[in-house]
């Protein structure tokens, strides 16, 4: 009979759970006593460092932010500058092709504009004497006006 023979120590370990169940109120009170203040210290610590990362945080953003905007500054001013050197480049290409085309003269040409070409040709009078075809009104008759 197993349970006989190992009876000392099955009293043993009952001794040492009814001991520990009565000393555990105890123990947990005491010891609840020396690690409420810990934890306390732990918890303020952890608040404490939450703001100054919060902080940190803020003030790396903001450093971020600035970079980020002389960044955009410098390429824009970048940009402003090469467009105007590509314009100076663009006139000052168009004023040499400018310089260098031969400019046209009448009398390189051979035509010179006469003054007679110059003036509006007038239209010729009816000759005296010659019949004119009378006009026609709106409704097609000839010299009949009517509303």
């Amino acid at each position: 009979m197993g349970l006989l023979n190992n009876g000392g120590r099955m009293l043993g370990l009952a001794a040492l759970g009814v001991g520990a169940a009565v000393l555990a109120p105890v123990v947990a009170r005491v010891a609840g006593e020396v690690a409420k203040p810990t934890l306390k210290t732990l918890i303020k610590n952890g608040l404490v460092l939450a703001d100054k990362s919060k902080i940190v945080l803020a003030e790396t953003l903001e450093t971020i932010d600035d970079l980020a905007a002389e960044a955009k500054a410098e390429m824009d001013e970048e940009r402003r500058m090469e467009e105007t050197a590509r314009r100076e480049a663009e006139a000052a290409q168009a004023a040499a092709a400018a310089k260098a085309a031969p400019k046209a003269s009448p009398k390189a040409s051979g035509k010179v504009p006469s003054k007679a070409a110059s003036k509006p040709k007038k239209r010729a009078a009816p000759k005296s004497g010659t019949k004119t075809a009378p006009r026609k009104t709106a409704k097609g008759k000839p010299g009949a006006n009517s509303a």
